[in-house]
């Protein structure tokens, strides 16, 4: 295996991700490499500045042990895949394939050439578990095997380099298992994939080499899996943690609280936290709490019944809610067209200054300066706050609320946690869910953490 890139004492900043401090780093064509490292470690900026969109400030890189003199890495064969990565649901999947092309002409041809073999291109789509036609349309494929067309199309490319932000999705072993058989078809090629994730998964075992990040470097390199374990004690933690989890009796599920409870009963919760490391990549937040009920032979509460409510006393804000924003729209214009029946809409008309009043209202609240022209000009976490908020105006009896702090600063963290307790403390009863247990124990009254 050739080393194809190094990071020599790189340092990056960024307006709402953690810095890189001196990183150095190699990355070799033909070995999967495991990034582990929390929300604030730069795990976060070194996935922007491999996808092209983030500039470095200070340190050298290098591409094929030559200098490589450019502050950004956008144009070179990397593909870089994270949560944010949609393919166009109502194309089929070799269109998708199509309109993905490459940086370069050359790259955009080569693939148009390769994607004429159809027989060869369903072969390699079987070799990947891929089983769905090339004619087939998007919307008609689980997300997990939209996952795995990203790595047909490295191996397409041609690319030295394929990297899989793995923080933003709740992959299952079987997921691993699945993503794991498509990795080692890679490393084949002699295709370095580089796997992102906020800790250790069950991809940790295809791993070369896994490089713990803190506080923008890597701290240190094990090779290997097994290094890991031993040095890290993962392997003795995660026994410990499965023994202190285990709930007397045989119950559904473990919850963390600050009172004691004979039985987990989720109508007394104000913030239910929900947390499982396992959630199937594509299943929303109602589907999920629906499906462990009815394994785990628990009835589903009143307050969270579906169906027993109209769509403004139960909403859900789903993980990519910030996408349905209507862009190019003002704050005021997103809020009036989503709670029209509050802020006095009446047959198409809008009350005098009514869009001006709710606008001045969402920045004197979060403190955004104002003026915005459009929604497109907020930072992410800010979009978050405002996905939230316009339904919020309604009222709601239940929110359930999925990754609510996702790409959020810490400060935004902080603000988008004071707003949720102060909804429950108005009456609304939250359900969250976050990758992040800690995130949870921090903001809920409970946490509940089903077993499968």
């Amino acid at each position: 295996m050739r080393e194809w890139i190094r990071f020599h004492k790189v340092s990056a900043v960024s307006d709402s991700l953690a810095p890189l401090r001196e990183l150095d780093l190699g990355i070799r064509t033909g070995e999967v490499l495991l990034v582990v490292g929390g929300r604030w470690s730069g795990r976060e900026l070194l996935r922007e500045i491999l996808g092209g969109r983030a500039e470095i400030v200070s340190g050298k890189l290098y591409l094929e042990e030559e200098r490589y003199r450019k502050r950004t890495l956008a144009g070179l064969p990397i593909l870089c895949v994270d949560r944010s990565c949609h393919l166009t649901q109502a194309l089929s999947l070799q269109a998708n394939l199509m309109s993905l092309g490459g940086a370069t002409l050359g790259e955009r041809n080569d693939l148009r050439r390769n994607l004429r073999e159809e027989k060869g291109i369903q072969k390699l789509f079987q070799e990947m578990g891929l089983g769905y036609a090339l004619a087939c349309p998007a919307s008609q494929v689980p997300v997990r095997e939209q996952v795995l067309l990203w790595f047909v199309l490295a191996v397409l490319r041609r690319v030295p380099l394929f990297c899989l932000d793995c923080s933003g999705y709740s992959f299952s072993e079987e997921d691993c298992e699945v993503l794991g058989h498509a990795v080692e078809k890679c490393r084949r090629r002699e295709i370095g994939v580089v796997i992102l994730s906020e800790r250790d998964n069950a991809l940790l075992d295809r791993a070369d080499r896994v490089a713990w990040m803190e506080g923008g470097q890597v701290r240190k390199i094990f090779y290997g899996a097994e290094e890991y374990r031993q040095m890290t004690g993962t392997a003795d933690r995660k026994s410990e943690t499965a023994q202190k989890s285990e709930p007397a009796g045989g119950a559904a599920c473990t919850v963390r609280t600050a009172r004691s409870v004979d039985e987990p009963d989720i109508r007394e919760w104000r913030i239910l936290g929900v947390y499982d490391a396992d959630w199937p990549l594509d299943c929303t937040l109602p589907e999920y709490l629906s499906q462990q009920m009815r394994a785990h032979d628990l009835a589903l509460p009143d307050y969270l019944s579906m169906e027993k409510y109209s769509g403004r006393e139960v909403v859900y804000i789903p993980e990519d809610s910030v996408q349905s924003l209507f862009q190019g729209q003002s704050i005021g214009r997103n809020l009036i067209l989503t709670a029209s029946r509050r802020v006095g809409v009446r047959a198409g008309f809008v009350q005098k200054d009514m869009e001006r009043f709710l606008e001045q209202e969402f920045s004197r609240k979060f403190d955004i300066e104002l003026p915005v022209e459009a929604v497109e000009e907020l930072s992410e976490g800010e979009k978050k706050l405002l996905s939230i908020y316009r339904f919020a105006l309604l009222h709601p009896r239940v929110l359930l609320v999925e990754n609510p702090f996702l790409r959020s600063d810490q400060e935004e963290r902080r603000r988008m946690k004071d707003y949720l307790r102060e909804l429950a403390a108005d009456g609304s009863a939250l359900v969250v869910s976050t990758k992040d247990p800690e995130e949870l124990e921090e903001l809920c009254d409970m946490v509940w953490r089903p077993r499968g």
